[in-house]
């Protein structure tokens, strides 16, 4: 007689000689356990979004009803908390301590629970009330050139001058224009036109918002073209050049609130900043004016100097355009700018001018900016398209450490600013109406229409200020509508994009403000209806800081279309300090992302195994798990290892039990998930059917048609025993087929209502059962089975039936007796 031991083990993955149905290892001993289902913490059904954690480490799922209202529910909770109702279904989310960013197609929202733990939704990026900037307190500065005397000898008002005498004749007047335009800089003044914008912080210091530029000024370009000097007749010649005034008008920088109507959003805005780049101060410092004479007399004669100009005076305000962010400087901080009872709000403010914008700057400003043009390539486009006033949408996102990073970008275009956000009053007072419409051409070449109203009450606008812009190059059509006085009044304005691509835009030649009675009478109402033609640029992929989560500050290309992002488990290479790892994943396979601290990305593939979405990906301690066409594999560093060679459609970690729950793509309709342990032997579960995980730092949160479970808290209810199966088929003996004599089942249970039978083949596929036994009540001793039957080769134990919570099954003790030579 032969013993055969067998253990009761779950089946490894590239096996079918074993199955286990509600059966786990636990993770101290050996025996088997039955699992207890799932605690059920709400019994409404939804799509899980993300999972948040509170300093505490308490994990909240905020999931997405059909009707697509938001609901949170706390990983011990029975009653969900309504958090709001989303525009449109989510399509990613990324949790971070101050709440979770939610993806729609419509925009991103924000839902985050206050200090009581009650949550509420809002907009990411708000609604903040236009703010004006314009001209204003201007003020002449007036310098006058020094008497002088002519070194030539001009006896008649007729030849040519001393080209000593016209040196000093301009570089007399270019003193005095600098001289005046130096005192308008020290009065806190500018006496070019200037482009000004401002954004708006929050407490903590991230951007929450930025305007368009506009190019604030009076009356157009600086100080006069030209001056005309007297030369005095002297000892017979024309020698004694008289003092002359030159002046130029110095101007402020007012602001004010366009619209009094606060939006919830703007108490978010703890700080304006008012951001001015330098002066467009066009006069050629460095260049010899050029001076002819006019008419004379004999005791008098008059010189005209002209007053020299940039030779790529048209190249500044685009190169400027291009540079924003590099040449301005902060002019002005406004504290907590949208309340009612701010200076702001009630009356405007008034800005100096940095001091630091002195004459002569903008040359060499000039050259430096038309020297570095550089074409935009498709990364910064998409950068660029999707930083603000823009916003964006992604389908897939992470948080990796101090980073954060998305896939599948979607850019949102800004609505043009209002306006009134860019006009100059004039004195009338009365109601008004105002539409403005940019058109453009996005990356697939579709036309957008992008419109913004505004109404009030109050001065009527007499000009716009004499830039027009929109950040996008496609742009090329802003159109433009007031109605007042029982006149409509419109006018088309063509946009040019700038060389580095940053913006399209409009200059009245002149720098001077458009006046509104160039506009054309119009009796069709222009059709103020934005039109959006989204695009997602699948392949991309974007990084952001954690601090600021929304304001990307880096982007990279990958060649197929994302469908997940994780953190890398483990470093790639040994020069990995000061960088992060991700891993992207696609439809043609998996990368690495390595991300430097300036947010430069490096992109290396790893495997060709594709992955069909983020629901197929799960980050454990071991690695990153993806499901692909060709199995489960686990990721680390750049090996990936095969795990499992079912078919899944989505994956997830649970953290209490250390297993990997999968979700057969075989379409069932209550589909038995497969759980991989740590081991990587698998069983299945019937007591709960998934349609979505959810999964948190310690806690794995289920969707069912049933409502929402937490897999990482189990309820052993006495009263519902738990339905178990499990077998096994063995080879007895190679060479012979010995005949069974018993079965010893080593179980112990406090309830069980059971059966373990015995089937046999010699080869075929279909085994016969030949022996079995039944026990219904406690188990406290290892079950006994003597057996009489045929001689099999193989022997294939089945164990199934009901069982209480505290069930162990330990092993099967398989007696052979006399043997059969085969």
């Amino acid at each position: 007689m032969k013993n055969h031991t067998i253990r009761a083990t779950l089946p490894a993955p590239d096996t079918d000689r074993c199955s286990a149905q509600n059966l786990r290892r636990p993770i101290m001993g050996n025996s088997l356990r039955p699992v207890s289902p799932p605690t059920r913490i709400c019994r409404e059904s939804g799509t899980p979004i993300a999972s948040w954690t509170a300093p505490d480490g308490t994990a909240t799922c905020l999931f997405q009803s059909d009707s697509l209202a938001l609901w949170a529910i706390p990983a011990s909770s029975e009653a969900p908390a309504s958090v709001g109702t989303l525009p449109a279904k989510a399509t990613a989310a990324v949790s971070t301590t101050e709440g979770i960013h939610i993806f729609t197609p419509d925009g991103v929202y924000t839902a985050a629970p206050d200090a009581d733990g009650r949550w509420s939704l809002t907009a990411a990026y708000g609604q903040y009330p236009p703010v004006a900037i314009f001209p204003t307190e201007p003020r002449i500065h007036t310098a006058a050139t020094p008497r002088l005397t002519l070194k030539g000898d001009y006896t008649s008002w007729s030849g040519a001058m001393d080209k000593t005498d016209i040196a000093m004749l301009g570089n007399s007047v270019m003193a005095a224009l600098s001289e005046a335009t130096a005192a308008a800089v020290a009065d806190g003044c500018a006496a070019a036109p200037i482009l000004a914008w401002y954004r708006l912080r929050d407490a903590a210091g991230r951007e929450l918002f930025r305007s368009t530029p506009v190019m604030v000024t009076p009356d157009g370009i600086q100080g006069p073209g030209h001056v005309d000097v007297s030369v005095a007749v002297s000892s017979g010649s024309y020698r004694q050049v008289q003092p002359t005034a030159i002046s130029v008008t110095g101007f402020r920088i007012g602001l004010r609130i366009c619209d009094t109507d606060i939006s919830h959003a703007s108490r978010r805005a703890a700080v304006l900043e008012l951001m001015t780049a330098p002066p467009a101060d066009l006069v050629d410092y460095s260049a010899t004016p050029y001076v002819t004479r006019l008419g004379h007399t004999a005791t008098e004669g008059q010189l005209r100097i002209a007053i020299p100009r940039l030779a790529g005076q048209k190249a500044l305000v685009p190169a400027m355009l291009d540079r924003l962010d590099e040449v301005s400087e902060v002019a002005a901080v406004i504290h907590d700018p949208f309340n009612p009872s701010g200076e702001l709000y009630s009356s405007g403010i008034i800005a100096d001018i940095p001091a630091e914008f002195n004459p002569g700057n903008t040359a060499k400003f000039l050259r430096n900016a038309m020297s570095g043009h550089t074409a935009s390539d498709a990364t910064t486009s998409i950068l660029r398209e999707i930083s603000m006033p823009h916003t964006f949408t992604a389908s897939v996102a992470t948080v990796a450490g101090d980073i954060t990073a998305y896939g599948g970008i979607t850019p949102i275009h800004t609505l043009p600013m209002p306006i009134n956000a860019a006009w100059i009053a004039g004195k009338s007072y009365g109601p008004w109406q105002a539409k403005v419409c940019v058109t453009l051409l996005n990356s697939r070449g579709q036309t957008e229409r992008l419109c913004a109203e505004s109404t009030g009450e109050g001065p009527i606008p007499e000009a716009l200020l004499p830039m027009l812009s929109y950040p996008h190059p496609g742009a090329f059509r802003i159109d433009i509508e007031l109605t007042t006085d029982g006149r409509t009044l419109s006018r088309s304005f063509p946009l040019t994009p700038t060389p580095a691509s940053a913006a399209a835009y409009y200059v009245e030649p002149s720098l001077r403000p458009i006046p509104v009675s160039s506009f054309e009478s119009t009796v069709s109402p222009m059709r103020a209806v934005t039109e959006r033609k989204p695009v997602c640029h699948k392949s991309s992929v974007v990084v952001a800081a954690t601090a600021s989560p929304l304001i990307p500050a880096g982007t990279a290309a990958i060649d197929s279309a994302v469908t997940a992002i994780t953190e890398s488990r483990r470093s790639t290479s040994g020069i990995a300090f000061g960088r992060r790892h991700l891993y992207v994943f696609t439809m043609a396979g998996i990368h690495t992302v390595s991300v430097s601290s300036s947010m430069q990305m490096a992109v290396s593939a790893i495997s060709s195994d594709g992955v069909d979405s983020s629901e197929a990906v799960a980050v454990g301690p071991e690695g990153v798990y993806a499901a692909t066409p060709s199995g489960v594999i686990c990721i680390n560093g750049t090996r990936s290892t095969a795990v499992h060679p079912g078919i899944f459609k989505a994956i997830a970690w649970s953290p209490s039990f250390r297993e990997l729950w999968c979700l057969p793509a075989d379409g069932a309709a209550k589909p038995r998930p497969v759980i991989i342990d740590r081991f990587g032997h698998t069983y299945t579960r019937t007591d709960i059917a998934p349609k979505a995980f959810c999964a948190a730092p310690h806690t794995l949160f289920i969707a069912s048609s049933s409502g929402f479970f937490n897999a990482s808290r189990e309820y052993a209810d006495p009263d519902k025993p738990i339905a178990v199966s499990w077998c096994m088929r063995i080879c007895v003996a190679d060479d012979t087929v010995p005949r069974i004599r018993a079965l010893t089942a080593v179980v112990g249970a406090n309830d069980a209502d059971l059966s373990i039978d015995l089937l046999g083949d010699n080869g075929t596929d279909k085994p016969h059962r030949f022996a079995g036994l039944a026990v219904v009540g406690g188990i406290s001793a290892p079950l006994y089975l003597p057996v009489i039957a045929h001689p099999h080769r193989y022997v294939t134990i089945s164990l199934y039936g009901h069982v209480s919570a505290d069930t162990r099954i330990t092993s099967f003790l398989l007696q052979t007796g006399q043997r059969l030579i085969f």
